[in-house]
């Protein structure tokens, strides 16, 4: 499944590469055929589930939980794709990249794997799964604005794309702060260069994003958010030691 979204959403972005390699719709011989590979991606879930799980008492709310994070993720890429018709003076602000951010990969990158373990472990608790499902909602949110910041300040060789967020005019969490924090004249140069396909462009953004010490505003960001995303695994509660565990884990593998 998330390999179907990553093929939809290079060709959506005309992102040359994926985790260091061509993106799909890039290789040789592929091209627009990638939207058909995408299809066949999202088929192949639901073929597994069938195979694997079909006739056992798990099979229907494994098959709900992609349905209804499918759904979900085809939201956010749109309100991502979208985003860029909005006024440009309402169009970078927090709530906008929360939004897309809980919707585009939030849902499908931790909310759904949680959910599936759930069902497995034959958690039916109606207190304890919003539980889960919010400290998966938070994870997302770190997830997707650490993946902004990279696209800024990471090296390409290391994170395996070259960033194109400035150019493309995406709604990412450094935009949205910088233009929380900018003053007028600031926020008018944001304006006048963010989205350009100029590298001259791209490079008066980046000087922006320095002068008003974006990166030392993201750290400050992630850190408070990790601490609150703590808060959340804290309050599932004692009874729930070994999710608390796991849920510890996950954190400490990815973060």
């Amino acid at each position: 499944m998330q390999s179907c979204s990553l093929v939809a959403d290079d060709m959506m972005d005309s992102s040359p590469l994926r985790r260091g390699r061509p993106s799909w719709y890039k290789v040789n011989g592929v091209g627009m055929n990638a939207i058909n590979d995408a299809f066949y991606l999202e088929s192949s879930v639901y073929y597994l589930l069938k195979k694997y799980f079909g006739g056992t008492p798990v099979y229907t709310n494994l098959v709900d939980a992609f349905h209804d994070i499918t759904l979900k993720t085809v939201l956010g890429q749109n309100l991502d794709v979208m985003a860029n018709k909005i006024v440009l003076k309402d169009r970078f602000k927090m709530e906008n990249f929360s939004t897309i951010a809980t919707y585009k990969t939030s849902y499908y990158t931790f909310v759904l794997p949680l959910r599936l373990g759930a069902i497995l472990a034959g958690l039916t608790d109606s207190k304890l799964i919003p539980k889960i499902d919010t400290v998966g909602l938070q994870l997302g949110e770190i997830f997707q604005a650490t993946d902004d910041f990279l696209d800024v300040y990471g090296n390409p060789a290391t994170i395996g794309k070259k960033g194109t967020d400035i150019s493309e005019g995406k709604c990412t969490w450094l935009i949205c702060k910088a233009m929380e924090l900018a003053d007028r004249k600031q926020r008018a140069v944001l304006e006048q260069n963010y989205g350009k396909n100029d590298e001259e462009c791209v490079l008066i953004v980046k000087k922006m994003f320095q002068e008003l010490q974006i990166d030392e505003h993201f750290r400050q960001y992630r850190s408070e958010s990790m601490d609150k995303t703590r808060a959340q695994i804290a309050a599932i509660g004692w009874r729930n030691l070994r999710l608390q565990a796991i849920l510890k884990l996950l954190i400490r593998g990815i973060f």
